[in-house]
């Protein structure tokens, strides 16, 4: 393990122990493969938790469940979302290709196919990109 690989692997444990006791915590990168490696680390300590269900949703190589925490990447204010808003998954449909989501603000909002594919399929995870992070 490099040196860089155990500073993310600590990072997403750091993240972990502040997100498990309720603290507001982001992990963030500048380049896009470190964000991808700790959205990945980070969705492993979430499933490792039994946090995430049922069927996934794989959008360009990148997998979505009831669980998985969202950043939105695009203004629809027609749905109540902005660019931003962070988001529970609490329902998908995989054939549909769209997601039910709990925002931080409480709204219950279902994302529809053409808004999932466009700014999720470039893998924005809340685990922080996203989304996105937590």
């Amino acid at each position: 393990m490099t040196a860089g690989s155990r500073r993310m692997s600590s990072a997403a444990a750091d993240w972990w122990t502040s997100f498990t006791t309720g603290e507001s915590a982001l992990l963030l990168a500048h380049r896009r493969s470190h964000v991808d490696t700790l959205n990945d680390l980070a969705r492993e300590l979430v499933a490792a938790d039994g946090r995430l269900s049922g069927l996934v949703l794989d959008l360009h190589g990148r997998r979505f469940q009831v669980g998985d925490r969202i950043v939105c990447g695009l203004n629809r204010p027609s749905l109540r979302i902005a660019n931003g808003t962070r988001a529970l998954i609490t329902g998908l449909d995989v054939t549909a290709r769209t997601l039910t989501v709990k925002t931080d603000a409480g709204h219950e909002v279902s994302l529809p196919a053409d808004y999932v594919g466009k700014e999720l399929g470039r893998g924005r995870r809340a685990v922080i990109t996203g989304m996105c992070c937590a």
